[in-house]
């Protein structure tokens, strides 16, 4: 640009994909594997065809309600990291226009 700043357009590009695929990736499967947990966790709290009666069934209320905000938090977290990566993607994209690129 013109006014002496310089940046590697190359560079934005590679930590746009570093935040939309990779880590907002990882944030996903982090998420699918949560859910596969919550589905398995019907069978690890009912304990009444064991004992008689529902040990654990409190316990598995509050695990329900922590899973349940833990993948809202990861489901939030992994949008704002696809936002990032647009933003630096279009950072990129103006940087290129202003020194005359694509």
């Amino acid at each position: 640009m013109g006014d002496g700043f310089t940046v590697q357009v190359e560079n934005l590009d590679k930590i746009a994909t570093i935040l939309g695929i990779e880590m907002a990736g990882g944030l996903e499967m982090a998420r699918r594997n949560l859910t596969l947990a919550m589905e398995a966790e019907v069978r690890g709290f009912d304990t009444a065809n064991t004992c008689g009666y529902h040990l654990f069934q409190l316990l598995g209320r509050e695990f329900r309600e922590t899973t349940d905000f833990m993948q809202q938090v990861l489901e939030d977290n992994r949008d704002n990291l696809q936002l990032a990566a647009a933003a630096v993607r279009e950072v990129a994209k103006r940087y290129r226009e202003a020194d005359g690129q694509r």
